[in-house]
């Protein structure tokens, strides 16, 4: 027997307050919000992942062969950004992983 499976993933992105960094006061520096609270959000993060697999029968056992997809449509989103940059420079410090093939089988006994 073949199967197809597969899960699809949403998350929205996380809130966050952009910060601006002034560095030459006599105090030290200072981080100021540039934006009120939550006014911002890091990108959504979305993936399919997918198994793909083929059972069948070797002498008297079952066999399944199977091929696992992670990020299959292999997005690249930003999943964070540097904070303290500049208000108008959106430049993701983290990205999704890219695409991954897991191969495997299983022997049941």
């Amino acid at each position: 027997s073949s199967d197809l499976s597969a899960v699809a993933r949403y998350t929205d992105g996380q809130p966050f307050s952009r910060v601006l960094v002034f560095p030459g006061l006599s105090q030290g520096a200072e981080a100021v919000r540039a934006f009120p609270s939550g006014d911002s959000r890091f990108l959504y993060v979305g993936t399919l992942d997918a198994r793909l697999s083929k059972g069948f029968m070797v002498a008297s056992r079952r066999v399944e062969l199977f091929v696992d997809g992670y990020n299959v449509l292999n997005r690249a989103k930003g999943v964070e950004e540097n904070a303290a940059a500049a208000v108008d420079v959106r430049l993701p410090t983290v990205v999704q992983p890219p695409l991954s093939l897991h191969i495997g089988a299983r022997v049941s006994f």
